[in-house]
């Protein structure tokens, strides 16, 4: 049984592709089958090679990555893992490239994050993607719902976790309100500092729901959700949130759990804890400190999930009380009614 993984390397720096392709081949099973240093170049050998994985850099001469992208995703769909600059600009082309189908990035080495940080980043980015399923248009293939929603027994508060895959994921989940809940929503996707504020701000364009990046005392309202930022933790306190720099959790920072077992205290029986698409268990110790508290669970289902990890844990541990696809999880949301807690109304212009 031929367990290779098949890789073509994108980048027009001839020092990232050696770097890039140095750290990949670490990987037990992974081949590096090509490389290419610009756009044109980089259709060609995808077509040519039909690689499991592609690395793909977003600045590209003759055609960007997202014009690449979009290419491999029309003729040759793939899995494919962005390289990004840590920039602004970079943060908000990257999260684009997730929404056309990207399955995941790594941020290129910077001044606070050296070579050494983006080798062990890049590796395990690679794995969780070489575990997903090929991409597909999930917001144009969903299942429309039929019939009514049955909604949970009245809560105070939603917190989301997810990690890769989670961007299309949430971008589905969003997208199908068609009112905004009756409580607040909190969520840790997992991704790195800056690319969280772009991709709340996405989600605030795509639907009624106000969505933002939390800061350190945001309250918690009805209606709005708050994004943990890629550099803290974030913990639920009553009706604020605090953000911590305490360690990373097995590996990560932000932890689900740790948002999701903070809250227990105040919102014990009255709160949902979801969890989507994503690698590893998070989300499992905070979803089994919701149940014992008498609260509530929803997982996604495995068919819409990319990565089938996180979910995945938490419908074998028998725990879940409705399991479903992204945009069935938004209207079981949406069909549920608040239980009366003292929460700001939200504002939304």
């Amino acid at each position: 049984m031929n367990t290779t993984s098949r890789v073509v390397v994108v980048d027009d720096s001839a020092m990232m592709r050696q770097t890039v392709s140095d750290a990949l081949t670490a990987i037990r099973g992974v081949e590096i089958v090509a490389v290419a240093a610009s756009g044109p170049e980089a259709v060609r050998v995808i077509a040519e090679y039909k690689p499991d994985i592609v690395s793909l850099d977003i600045e590209l001469p003759g055609l960007n990555g997202l014009g690449v992208l979009q290419k491999t995703m029309q003729d040759n769909p793939t899995r494919v893992v962005l390289v990004s600059a840590h920039t602004t600009a970079g943060a908000e082309t990257t999260i684009e490239g997730l929404a056309l189908g990207a399955l995941d990035f790594v941020p290129k080495p910077s001044a606070t994050e050296g070579i050494d940080v983006f080798r062990v980043r890049l590796r395990r980015t690679f794995r969780a993607a070489l575990a997903a399923k090929l991409p597909q248009p999930a917001s144009a293939t969903r299942a429309p719902i039929v019939g009514e929603i049955a909604p949970l027994r009245p809560t105070s508060l939603a917190v989301i976790a997810s990690s890769t895959g989670g961007p299309q994921a949430l971008h589905d989940f969003f997208s199908a309100f068609t009112r905004t809940p009756p409580f607040p929503i909190a969520v840790v996707q997992h991704m790195p500092p800056t690319f969280t504020a772009k991709m709340a701000e996405r989600l605030d364009r795509i639907g009624v729901v106000a969505v933002a990046e939390a800061q350190d005392g945001d309250r918690l309202e009805r209606g709005r959700a708050l994004i943990a930022p890629g550099h803290a933790h974030l913990e639920i306190h009553g009706d604020r949130v605090r953000l911590s720099d305490s360690p990373p959790v097995g590996g990560l920072r932000p932890r689900a759990d740790i948002a999701m077992t903070t809250a227990v205290e105040h919102y014990g029986e009255h709160m949902i804890a979801m969890v989507m698409t994503g690698m590893g268990t998070d989300g499992l110790i905070g979803c089994r400190d919701v149940k014992r508290s008498g609260g509530q669970i929803i997982a996604q289902d495995g068919p819409s999930s990319t990565v089938d990890g996180m979910p995945r844990a938490i419908r074998n541990a028998g725990i879940a009380d409705r399991i479903g696809p992204p945009h069935v999880m938004a209207r079981i949301l949406e069909a549920t009614p608040a239980e009366p807690r003292r929460l700001a109304p939200a504002e939304r212009l």
